[in-house]
């Protein structure tokens, strides 16, 4: 039996990206579960469905750390009658334990939007959006490798994000200071534009805001999963990494739940 504990996991986490930093609206932290409970395993998500409790059963982990939460409104019964009741009353049912890092994860300086800047292989990065006394924030802003044409920068994102198509307006004679706000960014384009960067890479952002926009920055929505898929990584490196002795730690395997036909 695992020695470790659920309020373990959870203040690991917590260390890392402290759930005091997260946005008013935001429902960080441990959702279901005990602190007290024992841990047999722990699976690490970018959401928290059906699917990834069912996974989470099937490897044996009684524990998901996932970055997106669940209940960011009032839940006034339990009845199956949606997919987020489901997953509350499995979870309850089998004894696995959840927690979100949301917010806090995408504002800190080992977050989302700092990890995608890595990917690129970025240089110089600051935070786009800076909070407090600069030591969180959400996005970032730094140097290409390189400088690189629109269609250079384009193919550069997808192969290096792994997305199979990108939204883009705006044009460039060359991309080679970009601004990164992982997950919904569109708020802060006039950010992006502030900080003098060719190009801004986020998702969520609307047809009318990408056609203003376009004149004056190029605009790369790679959608929300794609920005954000690395967190699962995250919160994997951080937990194998604290924990040496603890073996059960696996990445879910679900994919994006939005599909491009």
């Amino acid at each position: 039996m695992s020695s470790i504990t659920v309020g373990e996991i959870a203040d690991i986490i917590n260390m890392q990206y402290p759930e005091s930093t997260q946005d008013a609206w935001d429902n960080s932290g441990l959702l279901v579960g005990c602190r007290s409970d024992k841990v047999t395993g722990v699976l690490t998500s970018v959401d928290i469905t059906e699917d990834v409790v069912d996974e989470a059963i099937a490897e044996g982990c009684n524990m998901i750390v996932a970055h997106h939460p669940l209940m960011f409104r009032g839940v006034k019964r339990l009845v199956g009658a949606t997919g987020e009741q489901r997953v509350i009353m499995k979870a309850i049912q089998r004894g696995i334990a959840l927690y979100a890092s949301h917010t806090c994860c995408d504002k800190s300086r080992q977050g989302t939007s700092a990890r995608l800047a890595q990917i690129l292989n970025m240089q110089h990065c600051e935070i786009l959006v800076p909070e407090a006394d600069g030591s969180i924030g959400y996005g970032v802003v730094g140097e290409l490798p390189m400088a690189m044409s629109v269609g250079e920068f384009a193919a550069y994102v997808k192969e290096k994000v792994g997305c199979s198509s990108i939204r883009m307006s705006g044009n460039s004679d060359r991309v080679s200071r970009v601004a990164i706000c992982t997950g919904s960014g569109s708020e802060f384009v006039g950010n992006a534009v502030k900080s003098a960067a060719d190009a801004y890479i986020t998702a969520d952002v609307k047809y009318h805001q990408m056609a203003e926009a376009g004149e004056r920055i190029v605009i790369a929505d790679i959608g929300h999963w794609e920005s954000e898929q690395m967190t699962k990584q995250l919160f994997y490196d951080l937990l194998s990494g604290k924990l040496s002795n603890f073996a059960r730690c696996k990445m879910s395997q679900c994919s994006n739940p939005i599909k491009y036909i």
